[in-house]
């Protein structure tokens, strides 16, 4: 028998489903932010990420996420390259975001029981595969994790906790924002859990105060960590995937729409998707994605009937966790699986919502463990899609025909094992795509110029670096052209 809080801690079960896929090797970004990445390996690191310089240097990958950087290096110190070492600290993050999840739930009114069941069935959601699966996305997890426990200090300091609840929110937020900056989100989060509380009275000075306090702190990271550098896409050198203004304002409703779909039906999950730019009003698609937003909107404000809090909190939650990757800011990747870790919790607001309706029990409960029991095969199949770079990129392909991504690693993997023709039909099928796809010109460039066709290796890393000036692997194969000339 589980007892009290006990409860709590039924969501740790969820762990279990990753199993399968523990021993598996490094793929896709895991290559360049861990296992080539120098930083991990160079003396005084440790010291750049404390003392948070890697904030203001631009050649440091993730430099502007000193926490996910202080796990890599731990990591790094504790695992060596041991990919299930790794994985394993992506799991322990995972559980301790699910218990957390459990506990804000009841927080919120839920008894240990419904709250510690909710957590597990949150927890083995298939959108969470890609941020719990892969090491070099776990931003996402470090940032759920420090904005729940933002949540729960910022909870217990509005409903008249000490200054203690106030100074650990700060802490937590801060943490938050080093993590990920899709943390600004918190705050918002916090109004809503307040807000939409009826069984505390509202005490607006509190509330105020840890806002200000979580505003601050977004504030001087802006200001400290991003003067002078690009925000994601915005201001960088087109890929020819991020959206541009202003259709990105035209396709964010589109992209909303998107994503309650896979939180529902997590079905065609891939780890690369090509978005097709919403261009103006003139698309039926703004106008379907238009009126699912503004029907979520509208059950949140209560403008239209919605029995009990728990689905207002919880729309309001995916709606606020969309926010900061709905690429009103662009994106250099404008959708992915790992963005919804967080709408995925809010999705089990909604869940307790369905758990707590007056249809004739067991019903609620029966619909959400059968979800569950589908959510779990799902997972467990997803998983078998990481077990090499080859599974995950053929996957990818066969969701997505328009990876133009998925080309250009099924080619570098092509010409790794010798076969340079169906290297260099990837890499042109990548450039038919997208011709502002860089790693698919480098790498056929690479292939021609081992090929002895200097000319046309020289013509597409030129063409690169007249798009992208500084691209770096474009001037080391360019210079390397020279050398062969001379």
């Amino acid at each position: 028998m589980i007892h009290g809080w006990g409860w709590f801690l039924l969501p740790l079960l969820a762990l279990f489903c990753y199993g399968p896929g523990l021993f598996h090797p490094f793929v896709y970004d895991d290559h360049g932010v861990i296992v080539e990445q120098s930083f991990l390996t160079t003396p005084g690191s440790w010291l750049k990420v404390v003392s948070l310089r890697t904030l203001a240097d631009p050649e440091i990958i993730d430099g502007q996420r000193p926490v996910l950087l202080a796990t890599y290096l731990l990591d790094r110190h504790l695992w060596g390259l041991q990919p299930a070492g790794w994985r394993f600290t992506n799991l322990g993050l995972h559980g301790l975001c699910l218990v957390l999840f459990a506990l804000l739930l009841g927080r919120m009114g839920l008894d240990p029981a419904p709250a510690g069941a909710l957590g597990l069935l949150m927890g083995v959601h298939p959108l969470m595969v890609e941020a719990v699966q892969s090491p070099s996305f776990r931003e996402d997890l470090l940032c759920a994790l420090f904005v729940l426990s933002f949540l729960l200090a910022g909870l217990a300091w509005v409903r008249g906790s000490s200054r203690g609840s106030l100074v650990l929110a700060a802490g937590f937020m801060v943490l938050a924002l080093l993590a990920k900056e899709a943390a600004v989100a918190a705050p918002v989060l916090l109004g809503i859990l307040v807000w939409l509380d009826h069984r505390h009275p509202v005490a607006w000075g509190r509330l105020a105060g840890v806002t200000v306090v979580a505003a601050a702190c977004i504030t001087a990271l802006g200001v400290y960590g991003y003067s002078g550098r690009p925000v994601q896409a915005a201001g960088g050198a087109w890929n020819g995937r991020a959206l541009l203004y202003p259709d990105n304002l035209f396709t964010a409703p589109v992209l909303f729409s998107g994503y309650l779909v896979k939180l529902l039906a997590p079905l065609g999950l891939s780890i690369d998707y090509t978005v097709t730019p919403v261009a103006g009003v003139a698309d039926p698609r703004f106008w379907v994605g238009l009126t699912v937003l503004s029907v979520v909107v509208a059950l949140v404000l209560g403008w239209l009937p919605l029995r009990g809090g728990w689905g207002r909190i919880g729309l309001a939650w995916i709606l606020v966790w969309f926010a900061p990757v709905s690429n009103l800011v662009p994106l250099f990747n404008p959708m992915a699986d790992r963005y919804a870790y967080g709408m995925v919790l809010g999705a089990g607001f909604v869940a307790a919502g369905i758990g707590r309706s007056r249809v004739a029990r067991p019903w609620p409960a029966v619909l959400l463990a059968g979800l569950g029991l589908w959510w779990v095969s799902l997972t467990v199949t997803r998983l078998d899609d990481w077990k090499s770079d080859r599974a995950i990129w053929s996957a990818a392909l066969e969701v997505n025909p328009r990876s133009d991504r998925a080309h250009t690693w099924l080619g570098l993997l092509a010409a790794q094992s010798g076969d340079a023709d169906s290297a260099r039909e990837h890499y042109l099928a990548a450039r038919s795509l997208n011709p502002r796809e860089t790693s698919a010109a480098v790498n056929l460039a690479i292939l021609e110029g081992k090929a002895g066709n200097l000319d046309e290796a020289e013509r597409l890393l030129l063409e690169v670096l007249s798009r992208d000036p500084s691209h770096r692997p474009a001037q080391q194969n360019l210079q390397k052209v020279e050398q062969l000339r001379r």
